[in-house]
């Protein structure tokens, strides 16, 4: 009787150890999501303030302008054939007509003469990014859909999230949601740039937890 009195004192001291180990980790997690909560709500209101500025609105207007082109030309595509081969060989081409995305050196000078440098900015902070995780940047700066996005890059597009991860990791983020905010915040000049390797270094640190 002692000895089944001494093994439910046992189990019951080690369970009510793991609740709290199980509970601190909780709370620990609880903390970095909400810290992960904020830095995508500051990001968006620094780019919010900083689309009033006349240079960014220009850049809004022109990322606008080069979708509605897009978008045009894609209803047309698909209104005068159903082929999806043809329709698929005919969006490409257009998509490079507006972007040069199939020569690197006109797509890379087309976007940083018409996107402030976007290109060259993001190699210089980033500078581990390939050629083709450069181009599916441009393309979230776009707000390109995703069925477009694996259209242009040859994607499988049940793939799209995990390359979305891989970015993101790439850039030092902690998850997803926070590559769109980063990657406008890096197009607006009135972004502050020690903001951000402050929110990198953050981020390394949610990552690695």
């Amino acid at each position: 009787m002692e000895m089944r009195c001494l093994v439910i004192v046992v189990c019951a001291c080690c369970i009510a150890i793991l609740y709290v180990i199980v509970r601190i980790e909780t709370l620990r997690r609880a903390k970095l999501q909400c810290d992960y909560e904020k830095q995508i709500a500051q990001l968006r209101m620094l780019l919010e303030q900083s689309q009033s500025h006349s240079q960014t609105k220009e850049l809004l207007i022109r990322r606008d302008t080069l979708r509605h082109e897009w978008h045009n030309a894609k209803v047309q595509i698909y209104s005068e054939t159903s082929n999806w081969s043809e329709r698929e060989k005919r969006c490409k081409d257009v998509y490079d007509t507006l972007i040069h995305y199939r020569s690197w050196n006109q797509f890379q000078t087309f976007v940083d003469q018409q996107f402030n440098c976007f290109l060259s900015r993001l190699s210089d902070r980033y500078s581990e990014l390939s050629e083709q995780q450069q181009l599916l940047a441009f393309l979230y700066i776009l707000n390109v859909d995703n069925e477009d996005i694996a259209l242009v890059m040859n994607f499988q597009l049940s793939s799209l999230p995990n390359t979305k991860l891989r970015l993101a990791k790439k850039m030092n983020l902690s998850g997803g949601a926070l590559l769109q905010p980063t990657l406008e915040g890096l197009l607006c000049t009135s972004f502050p740039l020690s903001l951000s390797e402050n929110y990198r270094t953050i981020n390394g640190r949610l990552t690695n937890d």
